[in-house]
């Protein structure tokens, strides 16, 4: 017996992270939603048991998962957390490592976490009253990628923050508040353009990929993790409106773009990325006519 369930096809994908547009053109139909479901172990063409996959393929296909969640959720938050005055505030980038004795995330985790909440309380309390932050405890949003040293085996944090407020003597302050080692103050970056913001995606995403080759210290540890409350990515499957979009892209807007991408079961797909960040106008343009429909 069969028991039908809402589905629909379709050949196009979008996804929207900030001024990031991304497009997939798929060789065969995505089903999206559940297709039919068989009763009584019924043999299934469509369900056929896939095969094992080895320890090291699983670990590969969960790198690329990982480093592309990790790039849109950076991409949709930067610039896109303001100021009560309405100005955005700029991603800010530095790091931070431990002096010794601590050589696992498991001891390192719980420090980091603390520094977060008093550094939270130190931005309200310091800077709160006049850039009016109104929570002490989940006002900063932001990405971090560790890193394990592999001579010393000190660890390292790598941290992108999405709103953090203009700190005098920021480096007296934010190391006071770490207090378990360095605050590399040549590290802090106000990153000011796309091209500024791609170049730490780029050290981030190459820590992340060291972490997944350090499967003996990284064992059930996630390569990167984020705050409560950032902005996802956006993902738009209606072939009519992707193609509307994907009609108003303009050749400056083009970072990459590959074709015929051999992928499991829609056989190969066409791929294509667009940054918008400098045509503010068009970006805009855009986001009206998706949300016209959406």
């Amino acid at each position: 017996m069969y028991e039908l369930q809402p589905f629909y096809t379709t050949k196009h994908k979008l996804v929207i992270s900030g001024s990031v547009f991304e497009f997939y053109s798929f060789l065969r139909s995505l089903w999206l939603g559940v297709r039919i479901k068989r009763r009584n172990n019924e043999d299934d063409e469509e369900n056929e048991t896939k095969e094992k996959v080895s320890e090291e393929e699983s670990r590969t296909k969960s790198a690329q998962r990982a480093r592309r969640t990790a790039r849109r959720l950076i991409c949709a938050n930067s610039w896109r957390w303001f100021k009560y005055y309405g100005n955005p505030y700029p991603p800010i980038y530095f790091t931070l490592t431990f002096s010794e004795g601590v050589t696992t995330l498991k001891q390192a985790n719980p420090d980091f976490t603390r520094f977060i909440q008093i550094l939270n309380y130190e931005i309200n309390r310091k800077e709160g009253q006049k850039t009016r932050i109104e929570s002490k405890k989940t006002f900063l949003r932001y990405l971090v990628v560790h890193e394990l040293m592999p001579i010393s085996g000190k660890i390292h944090y790598h941290a992108l923050f999405f709103n953090l407020p203009y700190m005098e003597r920021i480096y007296d302050r934010i190391n006071n508040v770490w207090g378990k080692g360095y605050f590399w103050i040549e590290t802090v970056k106000v990153i000011k353009n796309k091209n500024g913001l791609n170049k730490i995606i780029g050290y981030l995403l190459k820590y992340m990929t060291k972490n997944f080759a350090n499967t003996y210290r990284q064992k059930g540890q996630k390569s990167y993790f984020v705050s409560d409350g950032l902005i996802k990515p956006r993902d738009i499957y209606i072939e009519e409106i992707v193609e509307m979009v994907f009609s108003k892209m303009i050749p400056e807007t083009l970072e990459y773009k590959k074709d015929d991408i051999a992928i499991e079961r829609l056989i190969s797909m066409n791929y294509s990325r667009y940054n918008l960040f400098d045509f503010p106008e068009l970006e805009k343009e855009v986001l009206a006519l998706i949300n016209k429909y959406v």
